[in-house]
């Protein structure tokens, strides 16, 4: 689920070239960023069940720039 996200992530920073155009792009972005963290967050408490908290940092580390 999480690498789904992160590739559908990437593939729409591309389409929109880093701007957000529509008020539903902007919406999408939001629920990606939230999802990273809420992986993030469970990562921690869940080790064993969460295994890409290193990647899931990395991308949300990238998606800041």
């Amino acid at each position: 689920m999480l690498r789904k996200a992160l590739f559908s992530f990437e593939k729409y920073l591309q389409q929109v070239h880093f701007k957000c155009q529509r008020h539903s792009q902007m919406k999408e972005l939001e629920s990606i960023h939230q999802l990273l963290d809420l992986y993030i967050w469970l990562s921690f408490r869940f080790e064993d069940s969460f295994p890409d908290h290193e990647l899931a940092s990395l991308q949300k580390a990238a998606d800041s720039i």
